[in-house]
């Protein structure tokens, strides 16, 4: 999210992203999938600028890896024992 400066120390929103998460749980665990309508960066010179554009446009998505033990390491709190 990008913001200019609006009126007594207010910010107006005057750009965003476009993000889209499914994250999927089941038994046989967790699938997630994901894509950015843009890229993942805001500077037109970049190999990112436009890199996930093409896949948005023809409604595919990407494939997120998950790595539990990695997360389990960064927990802060579990609602499941």
């Amino acid at each position: 999210m990008y913001s200019v400066p609006y009126k007594k120390g207010k910010f107006k929103a005057n750009q965003g992203e476009s993000y889209i998460l499914l994250a999927q749980f089941s038994a046989e665990g967790l699938k997630i999938e994901s894509i950015n309508a843009y890229g993942a960066s805001n500077r037109k010179d970049s190999p990112h600028y436009t890199d996930q554009m093409q896949q948005y446009t023809q409604q595919q998505l990407k494939k997120n890896a998950f790595r539990q033990s990695r997360s389990a390491q960064k927990c802060q709190t579990s609602l499941c024992p």
